[in-house]
């Protein structure tokens, strides 16, 4: 005695168009909610020296290990890449604003 075809090709559909009508039709995706790691955005780091030109530094001495994303880590990332030897001027910008400070 099997589990008839019916219920198994609806459970198969129900794994496909749940998630697919969750996708379509709701807001998009929000911090800590449905698929809360698809609406992050990128971020995109500049350091510069005194002269206006890049200073090039190895992520794996400023974070001790890879940044959570849940966490807003990154508000004082800037403060944390002046200690840069020669940095002058740290910009962090995120698809919701950009942030410049000057060392």
């Amino acid at each position: 005695m099997g589990v008839p075809r019916g219920v198994v090709l609806g459970v198969i559909a129900a794994q496909f168009c749940v998630p697919l009508i969750a996708l379509v039709a709701s807001e998009p995706p929000t911090r800590l909610g449905f698929q809360m790691y698809s609406g992050l955005g990128s971020l995109d780091v500049t350091v510069e020296d005194e002269h206006g030109q890049d200073v090039e530094y190895d992520p794996a001495e400023v974070f001790a290990v890879s940044p959570r994303v849940e966490i807003d880590w990154t508000r004082r990332l800037p403060e944390r890449l002046c200690a840069i030897p020669g940095a002058a001027q740290v910009t962090v910008e995120r698809p919701d604003g950009l942030r410049t400070v000057r060392c």
